[in-house]
């Protein structure tokens, strides 16, 4: 009976001190400090960037807190390489069939970089993430606070151009097809939108943008370069709904709806300017004839409503319907409802446009159709409008 005791005994103090043992192995091994860099290894591989975490903290369960967590795109230096910076998240894991599993994100602070490396290339592109086989899946995610900045690469040197804050997050789709939707609200004065559906394994993304202002702040935010210059050039004002369409093997499509948008006609902007015509584009009607003008009669559209899409080689303007007012301040000038309707065909493909005066060389060479009408005109004595030259 004694020696049953003495066995059982020391059993126990072998099963403790194994508990004790194992108990030290995995905080040795697991301890934050240790964990950190294993996991911005892992991270690194899945989203084929350079992933540094600064922080882990145990929460609860298998739940950690990461902090200073940067995302780098390899071979690009400085700021503009750190394309997405997380000051904290919360993950939530649990086990699945296949292993651990990441279920939820929250993402407290954070900042994401939309830098234009070379003609419509952003740096972010510079990541070659894992694609998503089999079970994989997104996880649901939550943004409490997200910073997007813009900006240009300029021989090394991050040029900022604009920023703005969101809120929003992402659900994984429950159809199996490996797709996620997500939501985007900007914080602040803004009041746009972004909703749609993205999936790894087309690699397709469906993104609708509502909301958006076209004020000089709003433009500062888009990443490409010539998306403002030719904004600037138009002179434009209002909002718009943007829709976007990209797909592996599909042409790319973008539409764009407009509302109480002002857009300043200028010919050469439009690819359709005067050169070798002896008149101008816009002329001046007065008095049963048109009057030569020496230029800067380039009026202002004033859009109720109309649509733009590009898809593919082609351009297009339906139905921008509004009225005209004359470039310079003059009574007898009177405003007159418009619509018109552009298509331009046989683009090149943007990659080979690499700035604005290459974009508008490519326009004037481009064939285009353009229709302008005029309704409901009325001259009084004296009075005058604005119409083109043809």
């Amino acid at each position: 009976m004694r020696l049953k005791r003495r066995t059982r005994w020391v059993l126990a103090v072998l099963a403790l001190g194994l508990a004790v043992a194992v108990s030290l192995i995995v905080l040795i091994v697991f301890r934050p400090v240790s964990l950190a860099p294993m996991l911005g290894s892992r991270l690194s591989v899945a989203i084929g960037g350079e992933v540094t975490i600064g922080g882990v903290r145990w929460l609860d369960g298998w739940d950690i807190e990461l902090s200073d967590v940067a995302v780098r795109v390899p071979g690009i230096a400085g700021p503009a390489g750190e394309v997405v910076y997380v000051d904290r998240m919360s993950v939530r894991w649990s086990r699945g069939a296949d292993g651990f599993q990441v279920d939820d994100v929250v993402v407290h602070d954070a900042r994401l970089r939309l830098i234009e490396k070379n003609a419509w290339e952003l740096t972010l592109e510079g990541l070659s993430p894992e694609r998503v086989e089999g079970g994989g899946r997104f996880p649901r995610v939550r943004l409490e606070s997200l910073r997007v900045e813009s900006g240009l690469l300029v021989v090394g040197e991050l040029i900022p151009a604009g920023a703005a804050v969101f809120v929003g997050g992402l659900e994984p789709r429950q159809d199996g097809s490996g797709g996620a939707t997500f939501t985007l609200r900007e914080q602040g004065d803004g009041g746009a939108s972004l909703r749609g559906t993205v999936n790894a394994r087309r690699d397709s993304l469906h993104a609708v943008a509502t909301g958006i202002s076209l004020n000089e702040q709003s433009q500062e935010l888009v990443p490409f370069r010539r998306v403002r210059d030719l904004a600037a050039e138009l002179d434009l004002s209002g909002v718009v709904e943007l829709e976007v369409v990209l797909e592996r093997g599909q042409p790319s499509r973008a539409s764009l709806w407009l509302e109480d948008v002002s857009i300043r006609l200028d010919p050469a902007v439009l690819g359709i300017d005067d050169e070798g015509s002896e008149a101008p584009f816009w002329q001046l009607f007065r008095r049963g004839r048109v009057v030569s003008t020496n230029g800067g009669m380039s009026p202002r559209l004033f859009v109720s409503s109309g649509f733009v899409e590009f898809v593919g080689d082609a351009f297009r303007i339906e139905g921008l319907e509004g009225h005209v007012e004359p470039a310079v301040q003059d009574d007898s000038i009177i405003d007159i409802p418009y619509r018109v309707d552009l298509e331009i065909r046989d683009l090149p493909d943007v990659e080979s446009i690499t700035d604005l005066a290459s974009f508008e060389a490519a326009l004037k060479q481009a064939p285009f159709t353009l229709d302008v009408r005029a309704y409901d005109v009325r001259l009084e004595q004296g009075t005058g409008v604005i119409v083109p030259a043809e």
